[in-house]
């Protein structure tokens, strides 16, 4: 009996110095970073000593403690540790797959695009570019299109790797990383169009090929047109490449508003029309887009009311207002919600928690955490307690969606529960 709690000390005791050990092992931040640096000298001049250091951190699980970076930076180092065959092919892998921060890693454009910049500044080992390439196929199979590693992957394809030559593949995803602004694809698409003999159809994507790289970035409009970017600044043009909007302006411009678009040039906004010329001068501290014929701008006054000819109407201060809709804005007072006619009489005296925009002369509003609704003469007609409530639609026989104790419904303008 005595032997055996003697044992017991003496095995508990074996343990806490294990735990001891282990703790002391364990690197600092720094340690890490000059540790890994280590590794990359060793991976490119030779030597494995920082290598199986850094692979023995990761198995007893110091590799949870690291910053994102710096897992995403190992990882990098031991898969292509690994697949030069200086750390265990096989216990790399099994570790990877049992261990879930490890298996987010593989399944990380960042991690592997960080293997890819280590093949490319590494020392040529003929075995390093296949190991990236299975990666980065794995990639390709999930849902979220990642633009920097399709280009890679499509570079890969066109060089010779994978079972077959699969040019159409690349060419595609090519394609796609250039409408997604991706600039590197765009020498990549047009050398692959002419080593493979294919003529790109798409207006776009000649455009692209033609015009991107005069541009920081280019985005495409529904309308046809296509923003970009050029120092910052933000303009139109076609796709012939003729500037629509010269780009001077702070933010994008979308050319989509009733003929009018609001733009923002060094901090005050001002209108264009759909040809770029300016028809209101940026000079007012904020604005929002004109709808019904009308927008609201703000000036060192107070709000205003703007129509297209530039007239201006002073209305109250209010701390906010939206665009209008349905011949109401809403506007924000003191945190409340209310809103105004397109003279500027208030309509709905602000004292609602939320408010949405009125359809069938009605408007959803939020008193405490319920919803109501009021009519266009600012009355509540419909007493709050929904917990959703969603706009009146169909002007003939007018109906709304709401949610009551859990159940959508809907309703009629008296507040009856109605069948559709």
């Amino acid at each position: 009996m005595k032997y055996s709690k003697i044992f017991r000390l003496l095995a508990l005791l074996a343990v806490a110095v294990f735990s001891l050990n282990a703790a002391a092992q364990q690197y600092s931040d720094d340690e890490t970073d000059v540790l890994m640096n280590q590794v990359q000298r060793e991976l490119n001049e030779g030597g494995d000593d920082g290598i199986q250091r850094l692979f023995a951190a990761v198995k007893r699980n110091d590799f949870g403690n690291w910053s994102v970076d710096q897992q995403t930076r190992c990882f990098a180092l031991l898969t292509v540790a690994a697949g030069d065959g200086k750390i265990d092919k096989h216990s790399w892998k099994r570790l990877a797959d049992s261990d879930p921060l490890l298996k987010k890693q593989r399944n990380s454009a960042d991690a592997i695009l960080a293997v890819c910049d280590l093949i490319e500044s590494g020392n040529g080992v003929p075995e390093r570019p296949q190991v990236a390439f299975s990666l980065l196929k794995n990639l390709m199979s999930q849902k979220t299109f990642h633009p920097a590693a399709a280009y890679e992957y499509a570079c890969m394809l066109l060089d010779g790797y994978g079972t077959q030559p699969d040019a159409a593949t690349a060419v595609n995803l090519l394609i796609k990383c250039a409408e997604a602004g991706y600039k590197p694809a765009l020498r990549e698409l047009s050398l692959a169009c002419k080593e493979q003999g294919l003529v790109v159809n798409d207006s776009y994507l000649q455009f692209l090929m033609r015009e991107g790289n005069h541009y920081d970035s280019f985005n495409r409009l529904k309308n046809g047109f296509i923003q970009v970017e050029r120092d910052g600044r933000h303009g139109v043009i076609d796709r012939q490449g003729k500037i629509i909007v010269s780009p001077l302006y702070d933010r994008p411009v979308y050319l989509e508003t009733e003929g009018l678009t609001e733009v923002e040039q060094n901090g005050k906004f001002g209108f264009i029309n759909e040809r770029g010329d300016v028809v209101i001068s940026p000079r007012y501290l904020a604005a929002t887009e004109f709808r019904e014929g009308l927008a609201v701008v703000y000036d060192s006054d107070g709000w205003v009311i703007l129509d297209k000819a530039g007239n201006e109407r002073m209305i109250d201060n209010f701390d906010a207002i939206r665009s209008f809709s349905n011949g109401k804005a809403i506007v924000t007072l003191k945190s409340k919600k209310g809103a105004i006619d397109k003279t500027g009489k208030i309509v709905v005296v602000p004292q609602y928690e939320d408010m949405g925009d009125f359809g069938c002369n009605m408007a959803a509003v939020k008193k405490g955490s319920k919803w109501g609704y009021v009519d266009d003469k600012g009355q509540l007609v419909i007493p709050c307690r929904y917990d959703r409530a969603e706009p009146f639609v169909n002007p003939d026989k007018p109906f709304a969606l709401v949610v009551y104790k859990g159940k959508e419904m809907c309703i009629d303008k008296k507040g009856k529960k109605k069948k559709i």
